[in-house]
């Protein structure tokens, strides 16, 4: 059964949620709280002080970041790369480089144009986000006349994003971008999830890939 609390910031939505989990957990239900990466600390320090030990035992506070370590750390030994800021603008001005003369629209990058390296980055981390691949994009372009300047910047884009994500890829072994896919897989495989009763709070959005895991979930 799938419940939702709504209502508007400072009614007590956050206040219900613990609430619930608390009478949950003194029926010795297993408890997985999903909270935002910046949440973390601060829902744990509000919530463990309330419960006893034996309550304790039975909750996990989460973060999709976290639960990527859990299940890692759980399944197989944690193998996960990442890649530093610094690591992935080399990367990406590397990329850059190695495709001059393949691009249309970005043909004349200047090379210490760091503004357009940290423009591509977020543009990569966007449509990794958000599910959309390269192909999608190569699609969208040859739908369009071939002389539109929206079909050759497309294709400069999934052009760029695919060659970056395979030399991210080679360093790492797979792309980190994609890793809360795999970890949703792997859950999906060994029945993490199963069994348990599973809060929400405090998420003002969700990514694809997070609306992936929330489907498995459900």
């Amino acid at each position: 059964m799938i419940r939702l609390l709504l209502g508007r910031t400072g009614s007590g939505k956050t206040a219900t949620v613990i609430q619930n989990i608390r009478e949950h957990l003194q029926m010795k239900k297993d408890v997985i709280f999903f909270v935002p990466e910046q949440q973390l600390f601060s829902m744990e320090r509000l919530l463990l002080p309330l419960l006893s030990a034996d309550e304790s035992a039975h909750l996990t506070i989460t973060s999709f970041t976290k639960l990527c370590d859990t299940i890692e750390e759980q399944y197989g030994g944690r193998t996960h790369t990442s890649l530093s800021k610094a690591t992935e603008m080399i990367l990406m001005w590397f990329n850059l480089r190695s495709l001059n003369g393949l691009l249309g629209t970005y043909h004349a990058i200047p090379s210490g144009d760091t503004n357009f390296v940290e423009m591509m980055l977020a543009l990569y981390r966007e449509l990794s986000g958000n599910g959309i691949t390269s192909e999608q994009l190569e699609s969208v372009a040859g739908s369009l006349s071939s002389d539109a300047p929206l079909s050759s910047k497309l294709k400069d884009i999934a052009l760029i994003s695919s060659s970056y994500a395979a030399l991210a890829e080679e360093i790492c072994g797979h792309n980190p971008a994609d890793r809360l896919i795999r970890t949703t897989d792997t859950v999906r495989k060994n029945g993490y999830l199963r069994g348990k009763y599973l809060f929400f709070d405090s998420f003002s959005s969700y990514t694809y890939q997070e609306y992936v895991m929330l489907a498995e979930a459900m």
